[in-house]
């Protein structure tokens, strides 16, 4: 049982992703797309600056408006269930 345990992971597993061919197939694939990875962090790096920057001048209207966006919602859905049980037929 061992044995054949061993036979799959090596045909399964090491094969595919760990052995020296693997690994160099991960590594230029990193290295193929390069740019595209760099652009990306990049972009999520400046994106997450500016929203940092908003953040500090805006923090106080954002939350005020999150709260009562919250508040409304669910006041919202409670009187649309409220609505839905008045249209349901009673059952004894």
């Amino acid at each position: 049982m061992k044995n054949e345990t061993m036979k799959k992971f090596k045909e399964e597993i090491w094969d595919v992703y760990i052995s020296p061919s693997g690994f160099t197939e991960y590594l230029s694939d990193i290295i193929a797309t390069k740019d595209v990875l760099v652009l990306g962090l990049g972009t999520a790096f400046l994106i997450g600056f500016v929203y940092m920057f908003v953040l500090r001048f805006f923090a106080g209207p954002i939350i005020y408006c999150s709260i009562i966006l919250i508040i409304s919602g669910t006041s919202y859905g409670g009187w649309m269930l409220y609505q839905r049980s008045l249209d349901m037929p009673d059952s004894d």
